[in-house]
């Protein structure tokens, strides 16, 4: 747990040494029984949660032999003690989605591309940029999400698309 103003940033590890062919992760029940008890802690306070996993913790997105292979303990979980983002990598390209949540809507989950790929066949290099900017007199975090492409021709990476999140504190 890291705390940065109104905010908690949420780290957890689903890194898991598994068989050639696969690279699936988990968290396990001691990491969720640790993560339950934070959550339900932070639940308490006026306090934007931001969850960080490396694997994508909805459905579909990896095959079996690549994904999160406890995401739906992970989504009972968030959806009794509701985090505002959740932001992972892994897949490496952009994605949106959401998880249900006891609180109104969906939890946003988004998912960060990968900067390495500067050269590689496939989708072009690609990251996030957050902000976050506090507006205390409304009571809310706003964070905007720049999505960062590396342009071949230019040698450089620039701006694509942005999205901009509000969360209440």
């Amino acid at each position: 747990l890291r705390r940065r103003g109104p905010v908690a940033l949420i780290g957890v590890s689903t890194a898991r040494a598994t068989p050639p062919g696969y690279a699936a992760g988990w968290l396990g029940r001691r990491q969720r029984c640790r993560l339950e008890t934070l959550l339900a802690h932070l639940a308490r306070e006026r306090v934007v949660r931001i969850l960080l996993i490396h694997h994508p913790p909805t459905p579909g997105v990896e095959p079996w032999r690549a994904a999160l292979w406890d995401r739906r303990a992970l989504a009972r979980l968030l959806a009794r003690w509701p985090v505002h983002l959740v932001l992972h990598g892994h897949s490496h390209r952009a994605l949106r989605a959401g998880l249900p949540s006891r609180a109104a809507g969906a939890i946003a989950v988004r998912g960060a591309g990968a900067a390495s790929r500067v050269g590689r066949q496939g989708p072009p290099g690609h990251y996030h940029l957050l902000a976050l900017e506090e507006d205390a007199r409304a009571g809310a975090i706003r964070l905007e999400i720049r999505h960062r492409l590396y342009d071949a021709e230019r040698a450089r990476y620039s701006d694509g698309d942005r999205e901009t999140l509000i969360f209440e504190s």
